[in-house]
């Protein structure tokens, strides 16, 4: 069997990405408007029944163009505590506006068997945050919200903030592009020094900078539920790097954490190898699209040594040369816990992809190293090429 490090990788960009989405439980509404105007124009509890026995677990209104009176029907579905119903899909719908989202919050407040709810590119205002907040504080089945793509902004995140420090339901919260800048992350900070039932927070692109990141490093100290944080295309840069790196000597609950395409140089690099040193749970750790050279690479590697839960390392768009990639090899002499190392989009040539075909012959556990667009010639893919080739036991 041959690990995935062979010429693919030097030659594809690693990045496509391909979902698989199994629609064996999830009604199929093609016509949503359709759909909600047989429910409006039930007239007894027999045709509305008729009509639920239709909708299954999952009902998905994504992009059906849905406005305020499809959100007043759906606010009635939800009040009738459909059992079955656990997750409702109302992405895309613009046109449903605030005053749709008040209905739909209204529902959600009565509602107690609904488990996933998404409300992403809705263009919710922080008025409608703030009928979502409240809708929070009463629900207790919900375990995933979506709210991606939105216009939440400080104000809104407040409220959310607010209501998280009393909703003990929610366990994912995906809240990606809401404009919410550092004023809203210190909000959600303060909450996550109260709550312990979300364990995934989605934070991408928000224009959060090092204040922020700081305020978020000392809530991890006492958060006992988060395992997965995400930065992903902020602000931050080393001093926010420097203040989380803190946090995970003393954090023991996360186990990933996404900083990539931030700001991040070899001085965050050296801080979050030196915490990693000291921390025994994070298994996942993305610092692509930073500007780590050597140096920080070199400090990685040192960890890797002692470090023995790091699984993923994500190091891809950077600025590490040979030297880094050298000591990053060398490690993986010793190392025997990491499966996931990115390294493409730097600048490695032949002695740096020479040195991981050396370190390939003695680690056994590596099974994805990625080397795409780098300077390595043909030559040397090959021979990393052949080194990866490894025959597993058959079970």
């Amino acid at each position: 069997m041959l690990r995935n490090i062979a010429k693919f990788y030097f030659v594809c960009a690693p990045f496509r990405r391909i979902s698989v989405f199994d629609r064996s439980m999830c009604t199929e509404v093609s016509t949503g408007k359709q759909f909600l105007q047989k429910f409006r124009s039930a007239e007894n509890e027999v045709e509305f029944s008729k009509i639920e026995a239709d909708i299954g677990e999952n009902l998905n209104l994504s992009e059906q163009n849905l406005d305020v009176e499809d959100a007043k029907v759906i606010s009635n579905i939800l009040k009738r505590n459909k059992k079955t119903l656990q997750e409702l899909n109302l992405s895309k719908n613009e046109n449903i506006l605030d005053v749709g989202i008040s209905h739909i919050s209204s529902g959600l407040k009565e509602n107690q068997f609904l488990k996933t709810l998404n409300l992403s590119e809705n263009e919710i205002s922080p008025l409608g945050a703030i009928y979502i907040s409240d809708a929070l504080r009463f629900n207790s089945s919900l375990n995933v919200l979506n709210i991606d793509w939105n216009n939440f902004s400080p104000e809104g995140t407040i409220a959310l903030a607010e209501a998280l420090k009393i909703n003990s339901s929610l366990n994912k919260l995906e809240f990606w592009n809401n404009e919410i800048s550092d004023e809203g992350t210190i909000a959600l900070a303060k909450a996550f020094k109260i709550n312990s039932s979300v364990s995934e927070l989605k934070l991408g692109n928000n224009n959060i900078s090092n204040e922020g990141a700081i305020a978020f490093a000392e809530a991890l100290k006492i958060n006992s539920s988060l395992s997965t944080l995400e930065f992903w295309q902020n602000e931050i840069s080393d001093e926010g790097a420097i203040a989380l790196a803190e946090a995970l000597k003393l954090n023991s609950t996360l186990s990933a954490l996404n900083l990539g395409w931030n700001k991040i140089s070899d001085q965050g690099a050296i801080a979050l190898a030196e915490a990693l040193k000291i921390n025994s749970t994070v298994s996942h750790l993305v610092l692509g699209f930073n500007a780590i050279f050597d140096e920080g690479a070199i400090s990685l590697a040192e960890a890797l040594k002692t470090n023995s839960t790091l699984k993923n390392l994500h190091l891809f768009q950077n600025e590490i040369s040979d030297d880094g990639a050298i000591a990053l090899a060398e490690a993986l002499k010793v190392n025997s816990s990491l499966r996931q190392l990115f390294l493409s989009v730097n600048k490695i040539s032949d002695p740096g992809a020479l040195a991981f075909a050396e370190a390939l012959k003695i680690n056994k556990t590596i099974m994805d190293l990625r080397l795409t667009y780098n300077n390595i010639s043909e030559e040397a893919e090959n021979v990393v090429f052949e080194a990866g080739k490894i025959q597993l036991p058959v079970n």
